[in-house]
């Protein structure tokens, strides 16, 4: 057992910097977002031309049956489950935005400002989810309680997220004023700020609304304060472990965790059951130091939050999730990254901090060795607190909370089990997802640890702690901005090719708070048939927030004849700088050879319906083509988001036999009900059953994740939901589907109340992506190329056949000999050998296929020439397997 005073290993700066007083939410001490410049305060509060407070219009949220609510809560927590967050509030609709509720009021300066006054009788406090935040520059939103006791804000574009949305953290009462102040120049704001959810908080949450829970004094008698005897060891770790409220009904625990890059960066690690989509994840308040500040008395802070947070990574088989924060964690806060371990060795003794029922802040301890799981299974340990009680246990609230070894590293997070201050000896245990296991997880970065918190590939399987205050001493970060090959040692088409060595020009970017001095990096790479003969590199001092190029000698990378055409080239780049030995690590790729895409299908809306075919399902929402908005250059498909139970589908004309390296590719906006209305892409083969096609989506996925009680036909499936930045691309890879014939449709579904505007799609194409070599030699250049002085390939009706005449070609290497390629007429080019023509530039031919097209590529040691040039003049991709000539 770790003794108090005992030494342990974690990372701290050589200077401690001063830390500043917690801000309060008081008035005219208002609660900023990061990277906002504050006002003084909102616009109501001083200018006299505005309406009193007594004249904006009052929403007021229908009525909350707290009884009904506390009768659930009490059978959740009789039945003794802990993989289930208890829930302290109760969420609702609100489907509140300008133009539609409140009131708006003009300047003398020509801006406006819009009010709105939302209440829940008899709420302890209120949460706001802003379904819609896409404010115009200039524009400032601000929240605050009727007497100005609490103000939060200014929110601004700064705090605008990829996906749309705006959570705010409770604040105590039961009505709050909603104010948006409009510059001048924005355009109209109705669909650019919008309320869609209101949480009436009917037990204290974090010390917010009171002290206690309803009949809960605090966590059962048997827990420990961290700040008793039992915590004093665990003084630093206790300060990464913080208190979750999700969509401002359920809580949780969880803990920041450190990367192997030191760079503080704002992840915390909690339980999937706690969270696991990105509408949750964008949702969550995470509440710091919520602890008494003595052993059993004091009050507990409660104004320590930092609300909204990215989706990492989750997997259900563990229990993790791994989210990141939206905005740094304050310096007030004085935050510490918990270390881990990955080790598979169980620990011999173990200790929790979580937040039992929500109180504040305890610590367990356990003095067995941990065991595998058997409730939850093997992939989880088996923690056993004392029989006696002595010692701390867990309750509903602590889901998500860390697992310390004997190191104080983490090894896992609560998922559920029997124990309790009243629990028999026999059910004095809990199950926590093992950390080794959820480093590698599902196999890919949206379900695994490793991704994130070993940016680097250090392959590292321990990490100590690391106290926020090291993050704060100025240092530089390099990051790779970009590369330029120089092959010409090679053949010099600035495409790097098989059998090819080349110089890489690497641009680094300093995106730290210290200028880079003295900067070096080294190059490796993962690839087969790739080497990095030259791993070197040096780059001129690099000015804070500003990049540069390395210099003379570069890095130095040599290909192997045999790679294959198409192939993708991994490099990994450590730079290091004068003081900063690990200023940063970056990963990127290359392709061998030049991409040239070929076109399937593509329609823009503009010819009319052709071959599509809209379907409505259920209620009004109906797929028709409008002039409302488009990506290019007038005319898209629209289906309405009506606000009632509702669905549409739209049918793409079948692709017959989708080619090798095949991508779908659209454009689309959307401005729907977050979270409950929204649209989905689906795809069938060979006429079977329909399949979603969010996995294959490679740019532009699924932002949201319909909620799995709503009355949508989409209820609990990944969705496009909210309100888009505008128009976006989307990118679905279909290579595994090559010579199937594929069918897709846009499926989209509201529930049973509240309306967006609806989806707008655009610009929808099908083409394959193929590759272009030329292998390490003089390759020919384009036979009769249209656009060189040569004389044009030619076909003439002779006696005794067809004679064919060309060029020589007037660049690249001499030609040994040619060959004929022929091709489908009215089809995309599709060489395929039709003859060998010799080593002139004319033959006679006895026949030639009807009905196809044809083309003379020139060949010497080096490779085939150019397979001519589409009418955008982009080189045709060679001859596929089976197809080329011998």
């Amino acid at each position: 057992m770790r003794l108090p005073g005992s030494p342990v290993n974690r990372i701290r700066p050589l200077v401690r910097l001063v830390l500043a007083l917690a801000a309060s939410l008081a008035a005219f001490a208002p609660c900023s977002a990061a990277g906002a410049s504050p006002a003084a305060a909102p616009r109501s509060f001083r200018e006299a031309a505005l309406a009193p407070l007594s004249a904006v219009p009052r929403w007021t949220a229908p009525a909350v049956d707290v009884a009904a609510l506390r009768l659930e809560d009490a059978a959740l927590r009789a039945s003794g489950a802990k993989d289930r967050p208890p829930r302290a509030g109760f969420p609702m609709k609100a489907a509140l935005r300008p133009g539609t509720a409140g009131a708006w009021e003009p300047l003398p300066d020509g801006e406006r400002v819009w009010r709105v006054r939302v209440a829940s009788p008899g709420a302890l406090w209120l949460v706001l989810g802003f379904g819609a935040f896409r404010p115009a520059e200039g524009a400032q939103l601000w929240v605050y309680s009727p007497d100005r006791a609490r103000v939060l804000g200014p929110f601004t574009r700064d705090d605008e997220r990829d996906h749309g949305r705006l959570w705010l953290p409770p604040v105590a009462g039961d009505e709050l004023v909603i104010e948006l102040e409009w510059p001048a120049a924005a355009a109209d704001a109705a669909s650019l700020v919008a309320l869609g959810t209101l949480s009436h908080g009917y037990e204290p949450w974090g010390g917010i609304g009171g002290e206690a829970k309803s009949g809960e004094p605090d966590a059962g008698a048997c827990n420990i304060d961290v700040n008793c005897p039992a915590g004093a060891a665990w003084q630093d770790e206790k300060r990464g472990v913080v208190h979750l409220l999700s969509g401002g009904s359920g809580y949780c625990s969880g803990s920041l965790i450190a990367t192997t890059a030191r760079d503080c960066r704002q992840f915390v690690l909690t339980a999937a059951h706690c969270l696991n989509s990105s509408g949750e994840a964008s949702s969550t308040t995470y509440q710091f130091n919520f602890e008494k500040p003595a052993c059993g008395s004091g009050t507990a802070p409660t104004n320590q939050t930092v609300t909204g947070s990215t989706l990492r990574a989750t997997w259900s088989t563990s229990d993790f999730t791994l989210v990141e924060l939206n905005q740094p964690v304050p310096e007030a806060f004085n935050a510490f990254y918990n270390g881990w371990t990955r080790s598979t060795a169980p620990a011999t003794e173990a200790w929790g901090i979580h937040h039992p029922a929500g109180a504040p802040k305890k610590i367990s301890h356990s003095p067995s060795p941990l065991v595998d799981g058997t409730s939850y299974g093997p992939d989880h340990w088996r923690v056993f607190w004392p029989a006696d009680h002595s010692e701390g246990v867990t309750e509903g609230g602590s889901s998500g909370s860390p697992l310390f070894d004997q190191a104080s590293r983490i090894v896992g997070q609560l998922h559920g089990g029997g124990s309790s201050c009243t629990a028999s000896p026999s059910s004095m245990w809990d199950e926590y997802g093992k950390f080794d296991l959820s480093w590698s997880g599902g196999g890919t970065a949206s379900s695994r640890l490793s991704n994130w918190l070993d940016p680097g590939g250090t392959g590292a399987v321990v990490l100590d702690g690391i106290d926020d205050d090291y993050c704060r001493v100025p240092r530089p970060r390099l990051e790779y901005a970009g590369s330029a090959l120089d092959d010409t040692a090679g053949n010099a088409d600035g495409v790097a090719d098989p059998g090819e060595t080349f110089a890489l020009r690497v641009t680094e970017r300093n995106a730290g708070t210290l200028g880079a001095t003295g900067v070096s990096g080294t190059l490796s790479t993962s690839t087969p048939l790739a080497t990095v003969t030259d791993p070197a590199a040096q780059w001129p001092d690099i000015p804070v927030g500003q990049q540069r190029e390395s210099v003379a000698p570069h890095f130095t990378v040599q290909l192997d004849p045999a790679i294959p055409c198409g192939a993708t080239l991994s490099f990994r780049l450590a730079t290091a700088a004068l003081g900063s030995p690990d200023a940063g690590t970056s990963d990127f790729t290359l392709p061998v050879g030049a991409p040239s895409i070929t076109p399937v299908f593509a329609d823009d809306v503009e010819a009319g319906a052709g071959g599509w075919v809209p379907q409505t399902i259920e209620g009004s929402a109906v797929f028709s083509i409008v002039t409302t908005s488009a990506y290019s250059p007038t005319h898209s498909w629209f289906v309405n988001d009506p606000g009632a139970r509702a669905e549409a589908r739209l049918l793409m004309q079948p692709v017959p036999a989708l080619p090798a390296g095949a991508q779908l590719r659209f454009w689309h906006r959307f401005d729907t009900e977050a979270d409950y209305d929204g649209g989905v892409l689906e795809y069938s083969v060979a006429g079977g059953p329909w399949t979603d096609a969010g996995p294959r989506v490679t740019a532009g996925g699924y932002n949201s994740t319909i909620r799995s009680g709503a009355s949508s036909a989409l209820a609990g499936r990944g969705a496009w939901s909210g309100l888009s930045a505008g128009w976006g691309q989307v990118v679905v890879e279909l290579g595994s589907l090559a010579g199937q014939a594929v069918q897709f449709r846009w499926r989209f579904a509201a529930d049973g109340s509240v309306s967006g505007q609806g989806w707008w799609i655009d610009d929808v194409a099908v083409d394959s992506t193929s590759w272009i070599c030329h292998p390490l030699g003089l390759v020919p250049g384009e036979a009769s190329d249209p656009r060189g002085p040569g004389a044009p390939f030619t076909i003439v009706r002779e006696a005794g056949g067809y004679r064919l005449a060309w060029s020589t070609p007037t660049a690249g290497g001499a030609p040994a000999s040619y060959r004929l390629y022929r091709t489908a007429l009215g089809a995309p080019v599709d060489a395929t050998c039709e003859a060998d023509l010799g080593t002139g530039t004319n033959a006679l031919l006895a026949g030639l296929s009807a009905q196809q097209g044809f083309l003379v590529v020139a060949r010497n040691s080096a490779g085939e020439g150019s397979y001519g040039r589409s009418s955008g003049g982009v080189e045709r991709p060679p001859a596929g397997p089976g197809k080329s000539c011998p």
